[in-house]
């Protein structure tokens, strides 16, 4: 992130740390993750054929402790 603009993660909505390598193609698209936790869930759902969990979610995805 060159221009120092505060990203958020495509998976659960928190910043995504500058200098972060983490991402997912989804439906031909990078998104940016915040973590490998986040990437490796995105990314078992992508694998899952399941990108539509995406498209029809009404904000990020819920974390752990929010529950």
């Amino acid at each position: 992130m060159s221009d120092n603009t505060q990203h958020s993660c495509f998976h659960c909505g928190l910043p995504v740390p500058p200098g972060s390598h983490y991402h997912v193609d989804i439906k031909g698209e990078e998104r940016d993750m915040c973590c490998h936790g986040c990437e490796a869930v995105a990314q078992a759902i992508v694998d899952g054929g399941m990108e539509g969990f995406y498209d029809h979610r009404e904000g990020p995805s819920r974390r752990p402790e929010d529950l």
